[in-house]
């Protein structure tokens, strides 16, 4: 075996043993921060990225570390985080990435009521807030209907797949159940 692959199979068997929330919470930082940086050449008149813009954008993903722990409380913070950044307008990228997943993982852990309020406040503050916080003009019709109907699809995916879940979690409860009445009834027929 070459020294290569010896490298390449340490490094993979070290990234196995990784925990899938630290994955997941360094994967979304990663992506986040690239896409974000990407696309900040092509926004003249924005801030530049400094540490403080790099900071929110790495803070909201790395709290994803506690998501399936305790979902309201990283939904609210990848939140603000999100609309910090957006309001002390550095360029527009993913900023908003951290936060939609845990708007997926509260509702699946049955918080809609909390989430759907989040995209509200998300709504609301990524419309109006860089105006509310800066110089910027309000928000064109256009931009707040594209938004809009972008929450929108966000949304309706993030229920749909949470009531598949729920569907296929029923049904399950509902075999497990037959299996036992099944093994109740046969062990009844042989006490007979």
């Amino acid at each position: 075996m070459s020294s290569l692959d010896q490298v390449v199979r340490s490094a993979s068997l070290r990234l196995e043993r990784l925990p899938l929330d630290v994955t997941i919470a360094a994967a979304v930082a990663v992506v986040q921060v690239a896409c974000t940086v990407s696309f900040a050449h092509w926004q003249e008149g924005r801030e530049s990225l400094d540490v403080l813009g790099i900071g929110l954008l790495v803070a909201g993903p790395l709290a994803l570390y506690w998501v399936r722990r305790a979902p309201l409380p990283v939904l609210w913070f990848s939140l603000a985080t999100a609309l910090a950044y957006w309001a002390l307008d550095y360029p527009r990228g993913l900023a908003f990435l951290a936060g939609t997943i845990a708007f997926a993982v509260a509702v699946f852990r049955g918080h809609r009521v909390a989430a759907w309020l989040a995209v509200a406040v998300a709504w609301v503050g990524f419309a109006w807030l860089p105006g509310w916080a800066g110089d910027a003009p309000a928000p064109a019709v256009g931009k707040v209907i594209g938004l809009t109907a972008w929450m929108f699809v966000l949304v309706a995916v993030v229920e749909l797949l949470a009531f598949h879940k729920a569907r296929k979690e029923e049904a399950e409860r509902a075999r497990r159940q037959e299996e036992i009445a099944r093994a109740g009834q046969e062990r009844l027929r042989i006490a007979r």
